[in-house]
């Protein structure tokens, strides 16, 4: 008899014992937040912390306390440079003095229309035609803010200019004497002074403000910045300003460069119908272009211009006394930039 009720208190005590685990059980549970034995609670808070973890695992090698699986820490790579400049191998075109008139001529428009490096991430800005300028945007060039382009001789077209701040979002300075405005911010990023590029600082006969780049760069703080592009169309004015630039060295920092050439065509006029280009004259442009050459400066476009056609007096040939034409400056270029044709 005792000892059946010694059992029954027994089975109570139990009894009583599992029930109030039950509840002090139940009274403390909370559903677990974990949506499978793959997350961890890095914390130990009952949370599970995934950005806390991913942060974690990027510096440090986790050992996953379930599993004691190692993690292995991100390395950041450089981004693959995918080559877009194509450096071709072609033979120099020469212009010397012991050439005659007809060879002269042929060679000179030979070399304004020949391209050194071929950029295949060409775009071209502003009007497709007369206006406009190629931008070659193939690593390492293009432009990305905070660019910075400079532009010499609007003449009222402010295609370039405006597309290249509007799409690209850079501070563009631009510059021209002959508009008859003051100094002004068209927008935001373009900012207009009333001067011209020439090759030195001086008021000229027109009664225009001429400075030099260098003299415009130190008076914006730029003369150790990175130039993006250099734009300029200063009819015929360019082959003075070419040399002035050679002998001041003020394109060091300029990493691409767009400009019209003329020829003494351009000023054909019914006085002077028979005005023409000389041999002397395409030598010493030749010249004066090659100076670009040896400051590692390459051609990647030109564009001649249509409106600008006469037929040459030496060759009997369509030329135009005006052209466009683009250069990179390949001192920014790497290895891992180019391509060299086969």
């Amino acid at each position: 008899m005792n000892m059946r009720l010694n059992t029954k208190r027994i089975a109570c005590l139990v009894c009583i014992c599992f029930l109030a685990v039950t509840i002090l059980l139940m009274y403390n549970w909370k559903p677990s937040r974990h949506k499978s034995p793959f997350e961890i609670d890095i914390y130990d808070d009952g949370d599970y912390d995934e950005e806390a973890k991913d942060a974690i695992m990027r510096q440090h090698l986790i050992d996953y306390p379930l599993f004691n699986v190692k993690v292995q820490k991100d390395v950041m790579r450089p981004p693959t440079i995918v080559p877009q400049i194509l450096v071709r191998k072609i033979d120099p075109i020469l212009i010397t003095s012991s050439m005659s008139d007809g060879e002269v001529e042929n060679n000179f428009f030979r070399y304004i229309e020949t391209k050194d490096v071929i950029c295949k991430n060409d775009k071209r800005l502003g009007f497709q035609h007369d206006g406009g300028y190629n931008v070659c945007f193939a690593p390492p060039f293009g432009l990305k803010k905070p660019c910075i382009v400079y532009s010499f001789g609007i003449y009222d077209d402010w295609n370039f200019d405006d597309a290249v701040s509007k799409i690209y979002k850079c501070n563009v300075f631009s510059f021209d004497p002959s508009i008859d405005k003051p100094d002004h911010n068209r927008s935001s990023l373009i900012k207009f002074q009333k001067i011209g590029i020439g090759t030195k600082d001086e008021v000229n006969k027109k009664g225009w403000r001429l400075k030099s780049l260098g003299s415009i760069l130190r008076s914006n703080n730029h003369e150790k910045a990175v130039i993006d592009y250099l734009k300029f169309d200063i009819e015929f004015s360019e082959w003075a300003v070419l040399v002035a630039l050679h002998e001041e060295g003020a394109l060091w920092n300029v990493k691409q460069i767009g400009f019209e050439i003329h020829t003494r065509e351009l000023f054909r006029r019914k006085e002077h119908p028979n005005l023409k280009t000389s041999k002397e004259d395409y030598i010493r442009m030749y010249k004066i272009l090659r100076t670009l050459d040896r400051m590692n400066f390459k051609q990647f476009n030109y564009r001649m211009n249509p409106f600008g056609m006469f037929k040459s007096k030496v060759t009997n040939m369509s030329r135009s006394c005006c052209y466009d034409i683009h250069f990179m400056n390949m001192n920014f270029v790497k290895k891992n930039h180019t391509l060299v044709e086969s």
